[in-house]
């Protein structure tokens, strides 16, 4: 039996529900060369049964005892067949272009990771694309992703298994997996290129059952020096002033602050992006959510002009209807923090 030339690789846990619809996304690729391992991290609910619901023999189905996001996409990466292995969240979907861009952007690039822009969908027609750029030749990606507006998302990337193997999801970080992982690749000697057309909507939603700040903010900090040796100064100190001071500022505003300045005064964001970190920082997470939705597009820190097939924007499986049917979509500038995808 041929290999598949990609393994799309999805751990779900308690989203059943969910789940149909992620499948429908990758079953419905332009790129047909995949095969489909979902990973259940020990949910409650069935997601066994929504999976064997497609009779499709490209699905397969394995289940472990709860041990977070990391563990289930390693088990996925372990299970994989494919050349490259791509990631999807059971809550969010692919467009219907993505694996064939992935394909045509890697095939010819060894050692070299993909991913692509991303729709955020915060639902009442609020849809935002991130990131704004692609990591430049050179850069650094801790630079890319804690100092400025990189990102990149786990549910746009692909990665050639044997490295992904190799370097593998943190098991233990249990928030900006996303980031570590994208770091570790780069430190490792993964290239990235990233593709210009959003490969995935993102439905971001208000999560209260998330792992605590202060939780968060003793593992960001142990992340912090743990590879502070591997990353550049900027990165260190932009991500001390900005991802671990909007934890720290839930208990200690003062230091949070300390944390902020000090990253400003070593010149760690461009001006623009200082003031959109502060805000973040010490508004409150609602209000600052509102100000990203409502009120930013106004002060131009977007910029739009990206035409995408309104089927693309409502996360349709089906194909887009390129001619007829378009929806502006407004391009993120920034506002949000760069390692704010995780499980």
């Amino acid at each position: 039996m041929t290999a598949p030339f990609f393994t799309v690789v999805i751990p779900v846990f308690n989203r059943a529900a969910a789940l149909g619809r992620a499948l429908r996304s990758v079953l419905a690729q332009t790129e047909r060369d995949f095969e489909i391992v979902v990973v259940d991290d020990g949910s409650a609910d069935d997601p066994k049964a929504v999976a064997e619901s497609f009779a499709d023999p490209r699905i397969r189905f394995h289940r472990q005892a709860n041990a977070g996001g990391g563990a289930a996409r390693n088990a996925g990466i372990d299970l994989a067949h494919g050349t490259l292995v791509a990631f999807l969240d059971s809550d969010d979907v692919f467009l219907p272009h993505h694996l064939r861009t992935m394909r045509e952007l890697l095939e010819s690039r060894p050692n070299t990771a993909g991913y692509a822009r991303t729709i955020v969908d915060r639902g009442r027609g609020r849809r935002f694309l991130k990131p704004p750029r692609a990591i430049r030749e050179g850069e650094h990606m801790a630079d890319y992703l804690f100092a400025d507006r990189g990102f990149v998302p786990t549910i746009t990337l692909a990665v050639p298994r044997g490295i992904a193997g190799r370097v593998r999801y943190s098991e233990t970080l249990r928030m900006a997996e996303d980031a570590d992982f994208a770091i570790r690749l780069f430190l490792a000697g993964c290239k990235f290129v990233m593709a210009e057309t959003p490969g995935a909507t993102w439905t971001d939603q208000a999560d209260p059952g998330r792992t605590s700040a202060r939780g968060k903010s003793e593992r960001l900090a142990v992340w912090l020096e743990t590879h502070r040796a591997e990353i550049p100064a900027r990165a260190y100190y932009g991500c001390r002033g900005w991802a671990y001071a909007k934890l720290v500022a839930r208990d200690n505003r003062r230091r949070a602050l300390k944390l902020y300045l000090d990253a400003v005064m070593r010149g760690c964001y461009a001006p623009k992006l200082t003031l959109v970190v502060f805000l973040q920082i010490f508004l409150p997470a609602s209000g600052y959510r509102r100000l990203a939705d409502r009120v930013v597009p106004f002060l131009g820190w977007f910029r739009s002009g990206l035409l995408l097939p309104q089927s693309s924007l409502s996360a349709s499986c089906g194909q887009p209807n390129w001619i007829t049917r378009t929806s502006r979509v407004m391009t993120n500038e920034g506002i949000e923090n760069p390692i704010s995808k995780h499980h």
